[in-house]
């Protein structure tokens, strides 16, 4: 009898395994062995079968879904009693062109509802998606209500637009955690919307958003309501904010939580309540944080204290309030305001990460047609830094010559195509891009590390990436 019904177990094990086998790419859905999702069919039955919602997913390519658009597409968590709990990696692959216009859900995004402190997805990017909602009340572009976390995530380009509690990134992030993740997404809705968080009542640390928000209340470059149980850590907001009729700020629409050594540079506009950081501040506190007086368009602010550009570009400003600059913010010093140390700039940002503009179009044009210098040489073939453990690896290669069993061809890095010889020419290449980023001489494709040739395959990254 025993024996029956172990062999009972082991089909209906074989069975479930096997149908899982045959909506994914392989995997059983456990933090071991993760479903892995190869191609936009395999993300798309996610959706389609709620019974995996509690299981662990690892996105292993590049995927489109602009086959799966509107009613072909299943949101993922559509309610909170159907959320999504488990696991998503996307392992720093971008999913393009999702596309949900509709107004039978309540929560819209590619996950409706995370739900869950063990709920999380991370490491993934969603390239000009496109999300309306024109009834429900909670929009965002990767999740609609947040009750669980996101790290690492970003949003670029396209629209997200909702009748209330909207976000380029998150409708609302409830008692959640958002940490390193940022959206370009421009915003539109009628009450509570940010460019990142449309309501936050959780936790949001080293984030951005640089899309222009509009609606008709309570609208911020970040946040539209940052209510009392939210907090802002070190995050900014640069795009446009409009309030058709009040509540508008460059950071926070309305703060009744707490901000802590952020900044705006967003240009603000607002018949009332309207302020360069938060357009009202009820029971909110605020420290260490600023907005630019003069592109924001607004001289007083309920909270935050108002510079000039001259001074919002200047390092002192900030080292003053306490901000660090070794190990959280960089800063362009007198060119550019401070950007975040966790979140990487644009591939075609070179050097100073200031934005992706003429400056960077000149130094992409000067390596045009040429392979790179490299000195990004370890581990292996580079980890999209320069520094110390690249000089362990040229220190193994240093005065070798080509046939010596020591020599290592990354390290011969001059002349232009090396020499057979690792000497002071190279270490001299070496030290002038200590500390910068692998991708040398505009060479960032495919991939931020580039090819070794710098073409229009770099030139169509540089243009895609133009004004971030």
């Amino acid at each position: 009898m025993f024996h029956c019904r172990a062999k009972k177990y082991f089909l209906l094990i074989l069975i479930l395994s096997s149908a899982a086998w045959g909506q994914f790419g392989g995997g059983q859905g456990t933090a071991e062995s993760p479903f892995l999702i190869f191609t936009g069919e395999h993300f798309v039955n996610i959706g389609k079968n709620p019974q995996y919602w509690g299981s662990h997913f690892h996105l292993m390519n590049d995927i489109d879904l602009s086959g799966h658009a509107d009613n072909r597409y299943q949101v993922i968590g559509v309610s909170l009693d159907e959320p999504f709990q488990g696991y998503f990696d996307g392992r720093g692959h971008e999913i393009r062109h999702f596309r949900k216009s509709t107004s039978d859900f309540f929560y819209t995004g590619l996950f409706g509802v995370v739900l869950g402190r063990r709920a999380q997805i991370c490491n993934v990017g969603l390239i000009e998606p496109e999300v309306h909602q024109s009834f429900g009340v909670w929009t965002g572009a990767i999740v609609g209500l947040l009750y669980g976390s996101l790290e690492n995530c970003y949003v670029e380009r396209g629209s997200v637009s909702g009748f209330a509690n909207v976000g380029g990134l998150v409708g609302e992030n409830f008692h959640g955690s958002i940490v390193h993740c940022y959206s370009t997404a421009s915003v539109s809705h009628t009450a509570n919307g940010g460019g990142l968080v449309g309501i936050n009542s959780g936790d949001i640390e080293e984030c951005f958003a640089s899309g222009s928000v509009r609606g008709n209340e309570k609208v911020g470059g970040l946040v539209g309501w940052n209510d009392p149980e939210g907090r802002i850590c070190r995050s900014f907001s640069t795009g446009s904010v409009v309030a058709t009729v009040q509540g508008a700020g460059g950071l926070a629409g309305l703060n009744d939580g707490e901000i802590y050594a952020s900044y705006c540079t967003s240009s603000v506009g607002a018949a009332k309540f309207v302020g360069g950081f938060v357009g009202s501040n009820m029971t909110g506190q605020v420290w260490n944080s600023f907005w630019d007086k003069q592109a924001s368009g607004q001289a007083t602010s309920s909270a935050g204290e108002g510079l000039t550009t001259a001074q919002m570009d200047s390092r002192q400003s900030y080292i003053n309030r306490g901000w660090d600059f070794q190990e959280q913010w960089r800063i362009c010093d007198g060119l550019s305001t401070p950007r975040l140390r966790a979140i990487l700039p644009p591939a075609s940002d070179f050097g100073c990460p200031d934005g992706v503009d003429m400056k960077d179009l000149l130094f992409l044009s000067k390596g045009w047609a040429q392979p790179r210098f490299r000195a990004d040489v370890g581990p292996d073939d580079g980890d999209g830094d320069v520094n110390y453990v690249d000089w362990s690896v040229f220190h193994q290669a240093w005065q070798t010559t080509l046939g010596d069993d020591a020599y290592n061809e990354l390290c011969d890095l001059a002349p232009l195509g090396g020499n057979g010889m690792i000497d002071f020419a190279d270490l001299y290449q070496l030290i002038i891009r200590w500390g910068g980023r692998g991708a040398e001489g505009g060479d960032i494709s495919p991939k931020q590390y580039g090819d070794e040739f710098v073409d229009y395959a770099d030139f169509a990254v540089l243009a895609r990436q133009w004004g971030h």
